[in-house]
């Protein structure tokens, strides 16, 4: 298990991140009935639903994308694609949070065909590398954060040792769309910075819309990562950077189905999120 990325999802969903997502705006008049987008309560609903759901079910984003390496001296190398699963679940606590658990589970590509790889001829080393899947989360009862409308708390931290700075959200919005955008860096004292830049996307009636349990959405991501673990190639100079696109689905029922065969074979207890309980 390696940490390399978020996650929409998890870097939609921020799920693994520490601090804040990005500084409030949204442009236009809202539904009659929807949220007022400047209240700090009703601006952390419209994005958990965006993000989430908050009825308690698993909100399942399903993606796909391409890394490239950043070598020094190099244009961008292309090196594989990738395709995954994050899921996430909401559970509203008795101190006003909501507790975030969640899964991810990506498999490696050929950069061509598409195929998921067991091998990897690395352009970059001239290595041929076992291939890994990037598994994160999954852990029984803890949450990975929690939200309200001081931050998102991180699940490691106790709420005395947590200093919230409020929520601070980006909105933009054209005709019947909007987008919820924010960047993201992760704890200092790790080998190498990481940082990640992403954007959800809804219709403005389905967001606003609090009859609706599950608002669909979808995302694009980019994430500026040290090379994976398993490409060995630690303390060489460079980094990668991942993009992905998804959909957030009403259950992992719809994911492609070659997709979820290969979950179900491989690894089944990652087709839900866990349960919080601590």
């Amino acid at each position: 298990m390696e940490f390399d990325r978020r996650g929409f999802v998890l870097g939609l969903t921020g799920l693994f991140a520490a601090g804040n997502v990005a500084r409030a705006a949204a442009a236009g008049a809202m539904p009659p009935g929807g949220y007022d987008l400047a209240d700090p309560a009703q601006a952390l609903e419209a994005m958990l639903r965006l993000q989430g759901r908050l009825d308690g079910r698993d909100a399942p984003w399903w993606y796909f994308g391409r890394i490239y390496a950043m070598v020094p001296g190099r244009e961008p190398v292309p090196l594989f694609r990738f395709e995954g699963l994050e899921i996430m679940r909401l559970t509203p606590t008795a101190g006003g949070e909501y507790a975030a658990t969640g899964v991810t589970t990506s498999f490696f590509q050929d950069w061509r065909t598409g195929k998921v790889m067991d091998t990897f001829a690395n352009p970059v080393s001239g290595k041929t590398n076992k291939v890994m899947p990037n598994l994160i989360g999954g852990k029984p009862g803890s949450a990975a954060a929690f939200y309200s409308t001081r931050g998102v708390r991180p699940g490691r931290m106790a709420p005395a040792d947590w200093r919230g700075e409020g929520l601070e959200l980006t909105w933009t919005r054209y005709g019947d769309t909007v987008w919820l955008a924010h960047d993201r860096t992760y704890p200092p004292g790790l080998p190498q910075p990481m940082g990640e830049s992403s954007c959800g996307k809804a219709r403005i009636d389905e967001l606003h819309d609090r009859n609706r349990a599950f608002v669909p959405a979808s995302f694009s991501s980019t994430y500026f990562a040290p090379y994976p673990a398993w490409m060995e190639m630690q303390g060489q100079p460079g980094y990668v950077i991942w993009h992905a696109d998804g959909l957030k689905l009403e259950s992992a029922d719809a994911l492609p189905a070659d997709f979820r065969a290969r979950v179900e074979t491989l690894f089944p207890e990652r087709l839900a999120a866990p349960p919080f309980t601590t």
